[in-house]
């Protein structure tokens, strides 16, 4: 969005970083798109923390899709608004507390970018519901029970 003071920072690497980054270079948008790489995991927390908006664009592949995808629930537990993609586990980690879009589908991923961005109450209202649900579905108490109650059906059944 012209003018404005938006920042996108890129984490991890793959395959095509060096690719990445050249594009950005081309495209002139060297001080608002920062590829900074894999960090530790200890240190993830402060990344969604001074986020607004959560993405995991994820695409399927021919025979991978995105798995339980614990960097979700990290963004959901900082009250993210989270946009992403309907790829494997990821609708049932997220459920309605984010927006999903369609995997390789551009320009739907920019339209909710685009409305999340200019919207501060709708990311504070997805925030919230995300926040909600990591704490309902995903806290460490939570799984425990869950763990515990799996444990105990097994050994009733022996």
């Amino acid at each position: 969005i012209a003018g404005s003071r938006l920042h996108v920072v890129i984490v991890g690497r793959g395959p095509r970083a060096r690719q990445g980054r050249e594009r950005v270079q081309q495209l002139g948008m060297g001080n608002n798109v920062h590829i900074i790489g894999p960090i530790p995991h200890s240190e993830i927390h402060l990344l969604h923390n001074i986020a607004d908006i959560f993405v995991l664009p994820s695409i399927p592949r021919k025979y991978w899709q995105e798995q339980f995808g614990i960097v979700l629930i990290e963004s959901m537990a900082c009250g993210k608004a989270i946009v992403t993609t309907c790829s494997g586990s990821i609708p049932d980690v997220l459920g309605d507390s984010g927006v999903l879009v369609q995997p390789n589908d551009h320009y739907s991923l920019y339209l909710t970018l685009k409305k999340l961005i200019l919207d501060s109450d709708l990311r504070e209202q997805l925030g919230k519901k995300a926040r909600d649900r990591a704490l309902h579905h995903f806290s460490t108490k939570v799984i425990a029970e869950k763990l515990n109650n799996a444990y105990l059906s097994v050994l009733n059944r022996t």
